[in-house]
């Protein structure tokens, strides 16, 4: 299946919250990269899997708050529903993309490794512990600002927005050898 280059936002985040990452992204994208970027609210566990089937973009954000338990096991949170990274597989729609998850602690081997795993994506870029709201944000948009507009590799703009955010050293850039630079 050829992949397009366009964006693909999930915002997992409640509309109750008043913090929507996914809706900020949105609105910055479109300034730089306009129609190639889609935004979309998943309500559910079920919403997020069923949208992720059979996609046909090359970059997932996931925007949602995530969590470890005491015993390590780190799920994603949906507005109604928690998934573990062994809920993913080559089927999930992940396979041979560019994933962020914008959810904390879903960066550790825990989730990162399972997820990394099963889900089999080129690259995956989450936090590995805790990151504020507008740090996150921050990171992101520095990301995609020297990615999509000033044209630079993905690493090259992971290291540059990791570099300028005071906590976005929590983010963690996960790659397997031989698959480039994008």
């Amino acid at each position: 299946m050829a992949l397009n280059k366009k964006v693909l936002i999930l915002e997992c985040i409640p509309l109750k919250d008043a913090r929507n990452e996914g809706v900020i992204l949105d609105e910055f994208m479109q300034l730089i990269y306009e129609d190639k970027v889609d935004l979309e609210r998943i309500k559910s566990k079920n919403d997020l899997i069923e949208r992720l089937k059979n996609n046909k973009y090359k970059y997932i954000h996931i925007s949602s708050h995530g969590e470890c338990d005491e015993y390590g096991e780190c799920y994603l949170e949906t507005p109604h529903g928690l998934i573990t990274p062994d809920e993913f597989d080559e089927t999930s729609g992940f396979k041979d993309r560019i994933c962020f998850i914008s959810a904390c602690s879903l960066g550790k081997k825990g989730f990162a490794e399972t997820f990394w795993a099963n889900a089999k994506p080129d690259i995956l870029i989450a936090p590995q512990r805790e990151i504020t709201y507008i740090d996150a944000a921050t990171f992101w948009i520095l990301l995609y600002y020297n990615h999509f507009y000033l044209k630079k590799t993905l690493s090259a703009s992971y290291k540059i927005a990791r570099e300028s955010v005071k906590s976005s050293g929590a983010m963690q850039y996960w790659y397997e050898e031989g698959y480039g630079d994008y």
